[in-house]
């Protein structure tokens, strides 16, 4: 799914985390997202303060730039490799808490 899909259920008001995940052991993360309703950029993880998506008020995704998803991360996604990429747990713990480690292939 991407941001743009994904930003039409959420609500305005729900704070949102990203993780940029670098997909390739050394790789440079990329942060350049202007608007969370953009096209370029795919959910491989979700989690957050509800299970409904209109109920929420807290979401953490993490995304890579749709050019990087070759067939094996889109395999890999499906097989579920990049779930830990988001956890939430250290947002509900409070921020100083950092987010968790992602997984590179």
């Amino acid at each position: 799914m991407t941001l743009r899909e994904a930003a039409a259920a959420i609500p305005n008001d729900a704070s949102r985390v990203y993780q940029f995940v670098p997909l390739t052991e050394g790789a440079e993360a990329e942060s350049d997202l202007s608007d969370d309703a953009s096209p370029d950029w795919t959910i491989i993880a979700a989690c957050s303060s509800d299970a409904y998506v209109e109920d929420i008020d807290w979401l953490e995704l993490a995304v890579v730039p749709n050019r990087l998803l070759d067939e094996q991360t889109r395999r890999d996604v499906l097989n579920g490799y990049y779930r830990n990429a988001v956890s939430c747990g250290w947002i509900r713990e409070g921020m100083e808490a950092g987010p968790p480690d992602i997984p590179k292939r």
